[in-house]
C-alpha cells in the first residue's frame, strides 16, 4: 500500500467522522438506548432511541466515503476503518437491532463495544496521520483544476516485470495523451501522482475535461461489453434449444465483430465532438483513440477498473461552469463502475496480447 495514498485515506477518514459528527452521533444514540433498557415501559424515551437512531444513519449515509473509489475504499477496509463511518458502521449497528439477543442488556453491551471501538480507530487513525505527517509523508490531491485517474489492474494481469510494466504504462499514456490532444489539453503526458504494486494501480492527475472525455471512453466501452455479454447469453440459450450448428456460428461471427464495429463507432464519435483539433489530425487521432480503446476494453473484461473522481469539497470555485463540470464527473465516476457484472472469464474476442490497431 502506498504511503501517501494511505494517508489521504485515513486523513480524509479522520476529518469525514468530525464533519459527520460520527462519535457523538453514536455517543447519543447509545446514550438513548441505554435510557430506553433503564425505563422500558416509558414510551418517550423509546421515541427518543429511535430519534437518536434516525439521526445516526443520516450521518452515517452523508459520509462521503460511501462514494469513494473502490480503490480507496479497499484501503479503507485494509485498515479496518471501513466498519467505523458511512454504510459500514451504520450496517453494523443495524445488525445490533436485528440480531437475536438474550435481552435488551446484551443488545446494549454490543452497543457499547461497538462504540468503543470505533473511538480506538478514529484515535489509530488521527494519531497514524500526526505520525506519518511528522515523518515527511504528503497526502496526494487533485487541485480545482484537476480530477484523479486511477487505472487498477487486478493480478490476473501479469506485471511481474519491467516490460509487462511498461506495456501497461504505453497503454495508458497513449489513452490519455489521445483525449488530451482532443480537448484542447497539448497532448502532453499525463503527471503521475502514484503507482503501487499488488493489484497494481497507476494514478494520474488530467485536467476536467480530458477527465470528463475519458469517463465517456470508458462508459462507451462498458455499453459495448454489456452488449456483447447479453448477445453471448443469447447464443448459449440457442445452443440449448438444439438450433442449426451455422446460424450459431453465424452468430459468433457477428458478437466477435461487435467489439470492432462499436470501438470504431465510439472513436468517431469522441473525435467528432472535438471543438479543437485540426480537421488533417481528426484521421489520426481516431485510430489512436480506436487502438487505446480496444486495448483498455481487453484490461476491463479480464477485472481492470478504471476509476476517476474530484474533491467535492472543492466544487465551489464561484465558476459556475467549472462547478458543473466537476460535479458531472464525480457523478458519472461514481456510477462507472456500480453495475458492471464481475465474470469468472473474459467475454471479449480479444486478449491483453492482441495487437488491437488490427481492424
Amino acid at each position: 500500500m502506498e504511503s501517501g495514498r494511505l494517508l489521504r485515506v485515513l486523513s480524509e477518514f479522520v476529518a469525514e467522522v468530525a464533519a459527520n459528527n460520527v462519535q457523538s452521533a453514536l455517543a447519543g444514540l447509545v446514550a438513548a438506548f441505554q435510557a430506553s433498557v433503564n425505563s422500558p415501559s416509558n414510551p418517550n424515551l423509546d421515541q427518543q432511541f429511535r430519534t437518536a437512531l434516525d439521526a445516526l444513519n443520516g450521518h452515517l449515509e452523508n459520509c462521503p466515503s460511501n462514494g469513494w473509489p473502490p480503490s480507496m475504499q479497499a484501503i479503507l477496509a485494509q485498515t479496518g476503518l471501513a466498519s467505523a463511518t458511512g454504510r459500514g458502521l451504520r450496517e453494523r449497528v443495524h445488525r445490533v437491532f436485528t440480531e437475536d439477543f438474550a435481552s435488551r442488556s446484551s443488545a446494549l453491551a454490543k452497543l457499547n463495544e461497538i462504540a468503543a471501538d470505533v473511538q480506538k480507530k478514529i484515535t489509530e487513525a488521527t494519531q497514524a496521520v500526526q505520525n506519518l505527517s511528522a515523518l515527511g509523508a504528503k497526502v496526494p490531491a487533485p487541485s480545482a483544476d484537476e480530477a484523479e485517474v486511477a487505472f487498477v489492474l487486478p493480478n490476473s494481469i501479469d506485471v511481474s516485470n519491467l516490460e509487462l510494466i511498461q506495456r501497461e504504462l504505453k497503454i495508458i499514456d497513449q489513452l490519455l495523451r489521445t483525449i488530451s490532444e482532443l480537448t484542447g489539453d497539448g497532448g502532453g503526458s499525463a503527471r503521475v501522482e502514484e503507482i503501487s504494486k499488488g493489484s497494481f494501480v497507476v494514478v494520474v492527475l488530467a485536467s476536467l475535461p480530458t477527465a470528463l472525455v475519458l469517463l465517456k471512453v470508458v462508459d462507451g466501452i462498458l455499453g459495448i461489453w454489456q452488449r456483447v455479454i447479453d448477445l453471448k447469453l443469447k447464443l448459449k440459450e440457442l445452443e440449448q434449444l438444439q438450433v442449426p450448428q451455422s446460424t450459431l456460428d453465424d452468430l459468433q461471427g457477428h458478437i466477435d465483430g461487435r467489439l470492432t464495429q462499436g470501438v470504431q463507432t465510439l472513436a468517431k464519435e469522441i473525435v467528432g465532438e472535438s471543438k479543437t483539433v485540426e480537421e488533417g489530425r481528426r484521421n489520426e487521432l481516431e485510430i489512436k483513440l480506436r487502438i487505446s480503446a480496444k486495448q483498455l476494453a481487453a484490461r476491463i473484461d479480464t477485472g481492470a477498473t478504471v476509476e476517476v473522481s474530484v474533491l467535492i469539497e472543492k466544487s465551489n470555485s464561484g465558476e459556475p461552469e467549472k462547478d458543473a463540470l466537476r460535479k458531472d464527473i464525480a457523478t458519472r465516476g461514481a456510477a462507472l463502475m456500480r453495475d458492471t457484472p464481475r465474470l469468472e472469464k473474459p467475454v471479449l474476442p480479444i486478449s491483453l496480447d492482441t495487437d488491437a490497431g488490427g481492424e
